[in-house]
Formats: structure tokens, C-alpha cells, sequence
């Protein structure tokens, strides 16, 4: 016993701290105070630090808010040749909005499709190729039909490049994702007012003016000085407003993954262990544990897991000075500094009564008391030198 607190043995100290957590999974401080009402022993708060925090029920269902610095993308040299390209949808009359934006103009094409297979896209690509011309890079996410064999043929046939970026991270394709919300309000208006969602969908995108003549080839050098400028004072903002942080993943890391879609039943995170196998600046991927799945996330979606970093050589190597008063007599643990370091639990043995038990238990009492005590070793001010030097003659 410490005072009115239970000193448990080691092999019980980790079970009282789980136990103690799993009543509500609370946080640090309350399982601290929880267990203090009861129990003390030494290294207590690093122990339920550390198991607290590295609790995989907590970890799972705690979201992590992490961002990655923003990425400006180089102003390509000519119009129509670096493309975006994404789905919207499904809308409301079931059919998905074919989108595709220039990175150079800025300007739309938008198709309607009844569905989001290889054939029916590609037939629609190839309408609008027609009228633009083949770019030399088209860029989509990592989602299907995109990362399909069929499609990789098809852009070999049509000889343009196919550019793969981070799956379900919206900021990877920042424009053609902007230009999606202009879509679904453009489908909440068509519906309240009911007119028809393509017929509103076009007649939007027949406003859309991108100046052309000859002009543009004067202005061209112009417009790339003001587009990486722009674009600069965008990062700045980004950057200082969601206090960005770089990630320091690295492969072979423990990580946990963001799930697709939020729902309030379910924790933020899968309850599964993934290992990075891959890191590609802020893109990582990962290899999920029990079944080998590997999967593709930016690292604002990526969150390592906590393991426990205590082992049996730090709770043993902790020292404890009990006082003599606090020490059971009969039949009870105890704790003996033989080495002022290390800790060892023993039960103590039938008491002798005679002479010879007694002095040896005095001799090592002494011997302890001895070896633990400890004086002050700062210098004392003598009073006499400071505030009562006017009175000392």
C-alpha cells in the first residue's frame, strides 16, 4: 500500500490501465484520474500516456486534420493541350456529365452519358476530339473507366498521354472540380424551376466566352506572367490559412486510411493496418495488412499509427523510494532498492525474533537510508549581506 492507493505487481499494471481505458475510451487525463483514485506505482503516467495514445479503437474513430501545402500547376503553352477530364453525377434525370476543362482557356466541353463504361465515354471523347483536336496530355483521376486496360489502348491508339493523379483528392484536379459545382447548381435551378437538365446545362454553357484573334499571340507572354502570379498569392493564402504541414510518412510506416465516404455510424478511418509501400511526393501507397489490397491516397487522407513505444525494461528500470512507514510487515509485497535503480517485487518471508534477524534488519535500514539520502547542494544567501547591511557596523 501507498497511503490509502493499492501498489499492484507488474505483470497486473497494463490490465488496470486497459480496463480503466475501455470505460468510455477516454482521454488522457481522465483515465489518469480514474486510476489515481485507487492505485499508484512508478512510471504510472508514462505507462497510461502511452497506452491512451495508442489505443486503435481511438486512433480509428479520432479524425486527423492534416494539409498538405497547395501545388501550382505551370500555365501549359498553347490552348487544348493539357486537358482535365471527370464525371459529375449521377443527376437527377440518372445520366453523368462528361466534363472536360482546358488548362490553358480555361474552357468547358461538357457530354451527357448514361453511364460511366469504357465504350460510351471513349465514343464521346472522340466527338469532342473531332472538334478540338487530340491533346497532347489528358488528365483524370484514378477512378473507373480511367484506370482500365481498355481505355490505356484507347489513348494509345488516339496518341495522346494519359495522366493519373490522386484518387478522391479534389484538389488534385482543382478546376475541372470547380466547374463541376457550377454544374450541380446549374441541376438544383433546372429542377425547382422544371426545365430540362441538358437544355439548362447547354444554354449554360453557351455563355462561356474565351477571347480569340489576333490578339491572344500579343498577350500570350502576358497572360503567363499574370496566371503564375495569381497563382502564387492563391498558394500563400492556402497555405497560411490551413496551416499546412508536410508529412514525414515513410515507406514501411504502419498508416491508417481515410474511408471514401463519411457516414455517422462509421469511424473516419478503416479499422484496418496498411504499410507504405510507395511515396511519391504527397502521394502514398499503401498496402493493407490482412489481405494485401494496395491502395492510392494523398497524404492529407493518410494517418500514422501509434504503437506502443514502453517496454518491460522501462517500467522495471523506473526507482520508487517508499517510505519505511508506507512497507507491510507481514505478508504483504514489497519493495526492495538494491540497486537504487531497479525495482523488484517480493513477498516477505516469516519474521525471526531473534537478535541476530534484528540487527541485520537495522544495519540494512541504516545502509538504505544512507545511500538514498540526498542534501542540497545550492548556496545559501546569508541574510545579513543584503537587506540589513545598513545596520552592521
Amino acid at each position: 500500500m501507498r497511503t490509502d492507493r493499492i501498489v499492484p505487481p507488474q505483470s497486473l499494471r497494463q490490465r488496470i490501465i486497459q480496463s480503466a481505458h475501455k470505460q468510455g475510451h477516454l482521454g488522457v487525463n481522465k483515465t489518469k484520474e480514474m486510476i489515481r483514485r485507487k492505485y499508484w506505482f512508478p512510471g504510472m503516467n508514462t505507462r497510461i500516456t502511452d497506452t491512451v495514445q495508442t489505443c486503435f479503437d481511438c486512433q480509428i474513430a479520432t479524425d486527423h486534420h492534416h494539409t498538405e501545402p497547395a501545388k501550382m500547376t505551370e500555365l501549359p503553352n498553347r490552348p487544348w493541350d493539357v486537358v482535365e477530364a471527370d464525371f459529375c453525377g449521377p443527376l437527377p434525370n440518372h445520366k453523368y456529365a462528361l466534363v472536360l476543362t482546358d488548362q490553358y482557356s480555361r474552357y468547358p466541353e461538357v457530354e451527357m452519358v448514361t453511364s460511366t463504361s469504357t465504350i460510351p465515354v471513349t465514343k464521346k471523347l472522340k466527338k469532342i476530339f473531332s472538334t478540338h483536336g487530340i491533346p497532347r496530355i489528358l488528365q483524370t483521376d484514378n477512378g473507373p473507366p480511367f484506370n482500365g486496360e481498355q481505355f490505356q489502348t484507347f489513348a494509345e491508339e488516339m496518341g495522346f498521354h494519359h495522366k493519373r493523379v490522386t484518387p478522391i483528392h479534389r484538389k488534385a484536379q482543382g478546376q475541372v472540380e470547380n466547374f463541376n459545382k457550377l454544374i450541380v447548381k446549374t441541376t438544383k435551378i433546372a429542377c425547382e424551376e422544371g426545365i430540362e437538365i441538358e437544355s439548362a446545362i447547354y444554354d449554360m454553357l453557351k455563355q462561356t466566352d474565351t477571347p480569340s484573334g489576333n490578339k491572344v499571340n500579343a498577350v500570350q507572354d502576358e497572360v503567363k506572367k499574370n496566371d503564375k502570379t495569381y497563382k502564387q498569392k492563391r498558394k500563400q493564402y492556402h497555405d497560411k490559412r490551413h496551416r499546412v504541414k508536410t508529412h514525414t510518412i515513410k515507406c514501411g510506416d504502419a498508416v491508417l486510411i481515410k474511408r471514401e465516404k463519411k457516414r455517422k455510424k462509421y469511424t473516419p478511418y478503416e479499422p484496418y493496418i496498411y504499410v507504405v509501400t510507395s511515396i511519391k511526393g504527397s502521394t502514398i501507397y499503401a498496402r493493407r495488412v490482412k489481405d494485401g489490397n494496395v491502395k492510392c491516397r494523398d497524404a492529407s487522407k493518410v494517418k500514422p499509427l501509434r504503437t506502443a513505444q514502453l517496454s518491460k525494461a522501462n517500467d522495471e528500470s523506473a526507482s520508487v523510494k517508499v517510505p519505511s512507514s508506507y512497507q507491510a510487515t507481514t505478508s504483504r509485497t514489497t519493495f526492495q532498492d538494491t540497486d537504487s535503480s531497479n525495482i523488484r517485487d517480493t513477498t516477505s518471508e516469516t519474521i525471526d525474533t531473534t537478535s541476530e534477524t534484528t540487527a541485520t534488519t537495522s544495519e540494512t535500514t541504516t545502509t538504505t537510508s544512507e545511500n538514498n539520502l540526498r542534501r542540497s547542494e545550492r548556496l545559501k544567501k546569508n541574510t545579513y549581506q543584503g537587506k540589513y547591511k545598513d545596520y552592521i557596523k
